[in-house]
């Protein structure tokens, strides 16, 4: 008899096989083909794919690799089980691998086998990045990420990375080799791969990043003051730690008597002294005398392929929003935009709440790498999308934190840090949000313009500053700008600089020559968001923020003998603690959860229950807290279920009365719509119609207005069918007065008349006489004939 854990069939290997693949519920491909970028998989590449429901899983194997004209490349797969033949272009695999039902087969991983880097435990997690900085400082030191550098460079440069860390006791080789090879074999989640399993692994002690933020602080401040020292940074590190909010810091960095002895006074120093020199100049001085001191030109990036280099910039907007569903004010949003440098295309935006945070970047990447959804914008195209190679972020601190390094590591994204106060290092972005202001966001209703002296200048009638505009508005406006801005002219993108090009068209040519890119694990978004919740399984539900997610597969958990359900009221006998389960969610969609299976490592993805996905579905964390932040303020009863929330939001509806009236008079949304009619002519017009070189196609009607459209086709009459050519005369033939047909051309008689009327030529060698140039022989000469005209007008 042998073993079976109690969620076991939970696992993806236990699910029912697929025999056919119309089993799997692939995308359907767009009928122009979908341009995408090419996927790196060789022959005998082996992968899975999920049905939607998740209910079965497919495994195919890659038989070969083919352009077909006007469709771009497409794999020919074969489902190893059913033995059956079909193709997947690369515009399917990004759906696929979006909607998360794209598995690779990749090499076996050491010690037990985990499914998804969710099921790990902080302390596996901390050994897996531990051994993950160790591989990727190899394979930078030795130029290549996908070949295996041989034993010596592996040692050097594991040993540099030990010394530059501080780790006292480096990985071995055989170690240093196994996470190598998983590394490059696995990059489907690389974290996963050089995980250690089950095994306990060191436990070298290293600092938390709150403490690595006070040690910058510290730094940046002695820095800033005249003389400042190492010492005048260590002072200023204590005086850190009495604050309110970093007390519970103090048991970390101090001893029994309570003195603080971590970090080490040398360690304060490294920190002091590893400060650049331009950062220092900047924070003694200012920023034009470090420019002047170190006559710094940074090169611009000059990139020859599309999502080569991509730049990603926040900016506030100038426009007030109100909430789609209920009446309370947003106020001014915030927009992350993504820019193509090669083709100066904007591949993704989201417009959030708040201040710049780790999840705002990673709900706008979503969007750049992966194909929009553009089934609300009929009549609009926006292909735009890719992994980039290079990313170019500014001085933001979570833009340049330890997570988003690790991020771009694990994804394998270089992250180019551009210095503090260099803009113009990102000059097409920054340019690109001024046009977006300008050319959009100025002239919507209600915008508060750059400054308050302009908008004072608009005058009291037109009411700047009040908010007129939704939020869903709002990201449809933008939308539609994007559209037309990929899919107009800007100048800079000729193949001379001061020429024009359109970004679309520079995507279109060169996204071939973009390299090849690697499927991206979505779990991966959710477990970097860290968005943690430990919660029990009641009634079959977990509520977390008053949302209830629910699915089968927490009644099986629940179920477990191992389980321990909430103590109930008149519960008698003494019982275990109640067993609670590790959460994480996605804070740019709470319509789901994962919820981790104890034993079986494994996370299960659970959806919000029915009465509350319509209001959770899509829904992000910031709209969430904002929401139960106004139910509070405005209501004395507590919020136990989303309909008290929904309830509470509408019947405070009236309280912006005047506002929604004001809103109907600018008449938003018909100005929305004539901007996005406007948007979709264009597009449509914008399209290259491929012109036709067959002398029987061109002799049919093309309509300029809808070229794409064939051409009605007239019916023939029954007679045509009655055709007979004998009954056609050989010879021209006219009617007499009788109205009898006779033999004879009708044209003839014309011929005299239309002879008589041709004015008659000037004879060789005889000059034509003119009234005003009688007597000169060049007519042609253009300087005589001016003088003769002044004349004429000084008589």
């Amino acid at each position: 008899m042998s073993l079976v854990r109690h969620n076991d069939f939970l696992k993806r290997d236990r699910l029912p096989v697929a025999m056919d693949f119309r089993q799997l519920d692939l995308p359907t491909a767009p009928e122009a083909g979908g341009k995408s970028q090419v996927y790196s998989f060789p022959k005998g590449y082996r992968f899975s794919i999920l049905n939607s429901d998740r209910s079965k899983i497919g495994h195919c194997i890659v038989v070969s690799y083919g352009e077909w004209d006007g469709l771009g490349g497409k794999f020919q797969v074969q489902n190893v089980s059913g033995d059956q033949p079909f193709h997947l272009s690369n515009w399917q695999i990004s759906q696929l691998e979006r909607q998360g039902r794209f598995i690779p087969h990749e090499s076996k991983l050491t010690g037990r086998q985990i499914d998804t880097s969710i099921a790990l435990d902080p302390e596996q997690t901390k050994q897996a990045q531990r051994k993950l900085d160790y591989v990727v400082s190899i394979l930078r030191e030795n130029g290549k990420g996908t070949v295996m550098p041989r034993r010596k460079a592996v040692l050097r440069a594991a040993l540099k990375h030990a010394q530059k860390a501080g780790d006292e006791k480096p990985f071995c080789y055989n170690t240093l080799k196994t996470a190598i090879r998983a590394y490059i074999d696995n990059p489907f989640n690389r974290l996963l791969a050089v995980a250690p399993g089950r095994t306990r692994g060191n436990r070298e002690h290293t600092y938390c990043d709150r403490l690595e933020d006070r040690f910058r602080e510290a730094a940046e401040y002695a820095w800033s003051l005249p003389k400042g020292t190492a010492l005048d940074a260590r002072r200023r590190y204590e005086e850190l730690l009495l604050l309110p909010e970093n007390r519970d810091l103090i048991p970390l960095v101090t001893d029994e008597d309570g003195n603080i002895v971590k970090p080490s006074q040398s360690t304060i120093e490294r920190r002091f002294y590893g400060v650049d020199h331009f950062t220092r100049d900047v924070l003694r001085k200012d920023l034009e005398s470090a420019m002047r001191i170190h006559d710094l030109r940074i090169p611009q990036l000059q990139p020859t392929v599309p999502l080569e280099v991509v730049e990603v910039d926040y900016t506030e907007l100038d426009v007030s929003v109100i909430d789609d569903l209920y009446s309370f004010i947003w106020g001014r949003p915030n927009i992350i935009l993504f820019r193509d440098r090669m083709c100066a295309g904007i591949l993704g935006f989201t417009i959030f709440f708040g201040k710049p945070s780790f999840e705002a970047f990673l709900h706008g990447f979503k969007q750049a790498i992966y194909p929009k959804d553009m089934s609300e914008y009929p009549g609009l195209d926006w292909t735009m999308h890719g992994l980039m190679s290079v990313l170019v972020v500014d001085a933001d601190t979570h833009l340049q934190s330890d997570k988003m390094r690790a991020f771009c590591d694990e994804i394998g994204v270089t992250l180019h840090e551009v210095r503090p106060g260099e803009p113009n290092s990102k000059g097409g972005l920054e340019r690109t949000i001024r046009t977006l202001n300008d050319s959009l966001i100025h002239n919507l209703p209600g915008t508060t313009l750059s400054n308050v002296v302009r908008r004072k200048e608009g005058g009291k009638e037109k009411e700047l500053g009040q908010p007129k505009i939704k939020f869903s508005e709002l990201v449809k406006h933008v939308t539609a700008w994007a559209c037309d801005y990929n899919r107009s002219s800007h100048k800079g993108l000729g193949f001379l600089r001061s020429l024009k090009g359109v970004p679309q068209q520079l995507f279109d040519d060169n996204i071939h020559k973009a390299g090849n890119r690697q499927p991206i694990n979505p779990e991966i978004f959710a477990r970097l968001s860290g968005e943690q919740h430990e919660a029990a399984i009641q009634d079959g539900c977990i509520v977390w923020d008053y949302i209830r997610y629910s699915s089968p597969e927490l009644v099986v958990m629940a179920t477990s003998p191992t389980s321990t359900p909430p103590n109930r009221a008149n519960a008698r006998k003494p019982r275990k603690p109640t067993t609670l389960y590790q959460c994480c969610r996605d804070p740019s969609d709470l319509g789901f959860i994962y919820v981790t299976v104890p034993g079986a490592d494994l996370a299960v993805k659970v959806p919000a229950v029915a009465a509350d996905l319509s209001y959770a579905s899509g829904l992000r964390l910031y709209q969430h807290k904002r929401a139960i932040q106004h139910h509070n303020k405005h209501s004395r009863r507590p919020v136990t279920n989303i309909r008290d929330l929904e309830a509470s939001l509408a019947a405070d509806g009236d309280d912006l009365t005047n506002i929604h009236a004001e809103r109907r008079k600018h008449k938003t949304a018909d100005q929305l719509a004539a901007f996005y009619r406007g948007v979709a002519t264009k597009t449509r017009r914008s399209r290259i119609v491929e012109t036709v070189t067959s002398a029987a196609a061109s002799s049919n009607f093309i309509d300029p207005a809808n070229p794409f459209s064939p051409p009605g086709r007239k019916r023939a009459s029954p007679a045509a069918n009655d055709y007979r050519p004998e009954d056609t005369p050989p010879e021209i033939h006219q009617r007499d007065e009788n109205g009898q047909l006779i033999p004879g051309d009708p044209l003839a008689a014309k011929v005299e008349q239309h002879a008589a009327r041709k004015s008659r030529k000037p004879k060789a060698g005889v000059a034509e006489q003119r009234e005003h140039l009688s007597g000169y022989d060049n007519t042609d000469d253009i300087e005589f004939l001016r003088k003769l005209y002044e004349n004429d007008e000084d008589d």
